[in-house]
C-alpha cells in the first residue's frame, strides 16, 4: 500500500468523507500539537475542533490529497477542497457558494500516533473574496483568527518552514505556487 492510500484509508476517508472524528482518538497523541488556519491548541480535542469548525461552516467539504512527501516521521501533503459555504465562519455569514480551497499540511508521527498537525490554507482569502456586500467585507473576518503570535514565536517555526521547503524541492519536481508560499509563511 503506497503512502497516499495509507493516509487516505487511515485518516482522510474516515475523517473527511465519513466525518468520523472518533478516528482522531486512535491516531493522535493525547498531546498532539495542532496549528491550523482556524484552531491552535494541544490535544485530541483541539484536533477534533480543527475539523469540526470546518464541518459546521461547510456541510459539503470534499478534500483531495494532491501530493504527499514523507521524510522520516514527517508527512507533508498538498491538498485542495471543494466546499459549500453553509455556516458562519470568520464572521462571514453563509453564502451558499461552492468554493475551491488549497492548503498544505504537515503531520509528524511517533510510534504510530500523530504528535504534530499543522495545516494552513487560503480559506480566509477565498471566503473574504466570496462576500457579496461591502457590509460583509467591512466585518474584518481576519480579526477572529487565532492569535498568530503563538505560531510566530514558536521556537521551531523558521526551521520547520525551511525544512518543509527543502523537502518539497528535494522530493518533487513541483514548485509551490506563490499563494501556497504565502499560506505557508
Amino acid at each position: 500500500m503506497d503512502l497516499i492510500e495509507k493516509l487516505n484509508s487511515s485518516l482522510m476517508i474516515p475523517v473527511w468523507k465519513e466525518r468520523d472524528l472518533s478516528v482522531l482518538d486512535k491516531i493522535c497523541s493525547p498531546t498532539v500539537d495542532v496549528r491550523t488556519t482556524f484552531v491552535t491548541g494541544q490535544g485530541i480535542e483541539a484536533a477534533k475542533e480543527s475539523v469540526s469548525v470546518l464541518f459546521q461552516a461547510f456541510p459539503i467539504f470534499d478534500l483531495t490529497v494532491e501530493e504527499i512527501i514523507q521524510q522520516g516521521k514527517s508527512i507533508t501533503y498538498k491538498w485542495s477542497a471543494i466546499a459549500e459555504h453553509g455556516g458562519t465562519i470568520l464572521n462571514i455569514a453563509p453564502t451558499g457558494k461552492r468554493l475551491h480551497f488549497h492548503g498544505i499540511s504537515f503531520l509528524e508521527m511517533d510510534h504510530g500516533l500523530g504528535t504534530k498537525y499543522h495545516s494552513f490554507s487560503n480559506m480566509p482569502q477565498v471566503l473574504y473574496a466570496s462576500c457579496s456586500t461591502e457590509e460583509e467585507k467591512s466585518k474584518e473576518p481576519l480579526a477572529s483568527f487565532p492569535n498568530y503570535t503563538l505560531l510566530l514565536d514558536h521556537e521551531n517555526y523558521e526551521k520547520e518552514i525551511s525544512d518543509l521547503l527543502f523537502i518539497i524541492a528535494k522530493k518533487t519536481d513541483t514548485r509551490l505556487t506563490r499563494r501556497e508560499l504565502e499560506c505557508l509563511n
